[in-house]
């Protein structure tokens, strides 16, 4: 067993004794599962005969802060198959809430944020743009963090860059190339582009997830490290990937590992996740065990 792969388990069986907080938007993550019977009349679709519902919390759910009137995100997947068959995403339907959480709302949201911060050695923000990671919140969690000398790492869909001075952050390519303003296409423009992104957000490390060509690992005092796909590019379901990817880099910052360590980690949580269905997890024995045969 080479150093890197005991490093890895060492912050894989640290991880049950770590703190972490994650700030974010609640969502419902709902699937109605049919059973494709016909083609309407009405029109050129498929009639599925409604077979299961299932509703998962989805998000940032725990520690859960409500407001009266304001609605929950819902993101409803219509899944279509038979009983035996791989059932196939058809279409999803989301319902959002407007605007940002009442001033009392956020009285609460900061009330829950210092007592569940008593003890942290983490906090991941998760922003999908539904207003529950105000600047107020943001400015909370840099302080609480500054305090406990905890790691910060954030996943924001549509407002990376006011995100600043935290530890990591985890863009896609796609939202990447939107926050440099310049194409991050192959390596050495998603290193341009991740550079930069490094600068505007002050933060320590990016790392980059770019879907079958991996991750790219940018440490703002360090080296840039490409990191290929970890299983195979046929995947199941993507629901929750990038949630796992933030997730396990975190856990395993804050359980002593490397960066480098660190992201090798989420890339192999990432690649385990994608291939269950659903909204899944992936267990600390599944990344031991993946590691393990990454080393040999």
């Amino acid at each position: 067993m080479s150093a890197s792969v005991k490093a890895m388990r060492a912050a894989i069986d640290g991880i049950p004794g770590r703190h972490v907080v994650v700030i974010g938007d609640l969502i419902l993550d709902e699937y109605l599962f049919g059973k494709p019977a016909r083609i309407s009349r009405e029109a050129p679709v498929l009639i599925l005969r409604f077979a299961e519902r299932q509703v998962f919390l989805g998000g940032a759910a725990d520690g859960i802060v409500t407001e009266r009137g304001r609605t929950t995100p819902v993101k409803t997947r219509i899944m279509a198959g038979g009983y035996q068959a791989t059932r196939q995403q058809v279409v999803r339907l989301d319902r959002e809430p407007v605007g940002e959480p009442q001033p009392t709302t956020e009285d609460a949201l900061l009330e829950r944020l210092t007592a569940l911060s008593a003890r942290v050695d983490a906090m991941v923000i998760s922003d999908y743009g539904y207003g529950t990671v105000t600047p107020r919140v943001f400015e909370h969690v840099k302080a609480v963090a500054r305090r406990a000398n905890a790691v910060v790492s954030v996943d924001s869909r549509y407002q990376m860059p006011r995100f600043t001075g935290v530890t990591a952050a985890t863009p896609n390519e796609a939202e990447l190339e939107q926050l440099a303003g310049v194409p991050a296409d192959d390596e050495r423009t998603v290193e341009k582009a991740g550079r930069q992104v490094l600068e505007r957000l002050d933060a320590r490390l990016l790392l980059v997830t770019r879907g079958s060509r991996g991750m790219a690992l940018l440490e703002r005092d360090g080296a840039t490290t490409f990191i290929p796909i970890h299983g195979t590019d046929e995947i199941a379901d993507v629901t929750g990937a990038g949630d796992t990817v933030i997730s396990t880099f975190t856990l395993a910052l804050a359980s002593g590992a490397t960066p480098l360590q660190a992201a090798t980690l989420a890339n192999v949580a990432g690649g385990l996740v994608v291939m269950k269905r659903g909204t899944a997890t992936v267990a600390p024995s599944e990344l031991r065990q993946a590691i393990s045969l990454h080393d040999s």
